[in-house]
């Protein structure tokens, strides 16, 4: 894998200018980490976007019953052909031991355009949120650009609490970096730097579906209800 890096003047890098949002999550545990990303930023973010986007259908949608899966991976701008994310998917339902072969969804139906934010890129966030929120929503797979804004809105887990050592170690010099933004006023806050990524650009099970992506990075999502499986299937996508 050729490792990538963030520029040294990215967005991520400004300093914040005030204390309150960095101390109150550094004082969090884990669980109170989730819980906070749930009740405010996935809600504030599901809120704002409705009353602006095409409208509460697509809540309904997301958020009624469905097959239950092992792992749903969302690919954000995927040029991928169908037939070799499905060949991905039945590899990761056999690592996985799936009990149905479609197990494993890899949905490359999630497009976001950020120059502009559009309707349809609205709507696609907004449909981020939902699933995330309720907790349907596993992976996240996104060319550098778009997983920093994903990133910054906090929808992530910190790779490197969740990650085994052995394979933390391995993937150590092909990190995403990234810290929570957070608006108070005119002002801007920021949380800590974490490990919300891999860069997957490199890996050769990766490489060969062919997304288009420039600098992929793949990352969990912080309500997940899969995040053993989320690793396993992080390691191999690695490999």
């Amino acid at each position: 894998m050729k490792e990538t890096r963030l520029r040294e003047d990215a967005y991520i890098y400004h300093k914040r200018k005030q204390k309150g949002e960095k101390q109150k999550w550094g004082e969090m545990n884990r669980s109170q980490r989730i819980q906070y990303f749930k009740d405010y930023y996935l809600m504030k973010t599901a809120a704002g976007l409705a009353a602006v986007s095409i409208g509460g259908w697509f809540l309904a949608a997301i958020l009624a019953p469905k097959t239950e899966t092992d792992l749903y991976i969302a690919m954000i701008n995927s040029s991928a052909a169908r037939e070799k994310e499905e060949k991905l998917a039945g590899e990761l339902a056999d690592l996985l031991d799936c009990k149905m072969p479609e197990g494993v969804i890899l949905d490359s139906s999630y497009f976001i355009q950020l120059d502009g934010m559009d309707q349809g890129t609205m709507g696609t966030v907004q449909k981020l949120s939902a699933q995330a929120y309720s907790g349907d929503l596993d992976m996240i797979i996104a060319d550098e650009e778009e997983f920093h804004y994903l990133a910054r809105q906090g929808y992530f887990l910190d790779l490197a609490e969740i990650l085994p050592t052995n394979l933390y170690s391995r993937l150590s010099d092909y990190v995403y970096i990234d810290r929570i933004e957070q608006k108070n006023g005119d002002t801007v806050e920021y949380g800590e730097h974490i490990v919300y990524g891999i860069y997957l650009k490199g890996a050769a099970n990766f490489d060969r579906l062919g997304t288009g992506m420039e600098k992929p990075v793949a990352g969990i999502v912080v309500n997940t209800k899969k995040e053993s499986n989320g690793v396993k299937a992080l390691k191999y996508l690695t490999k």
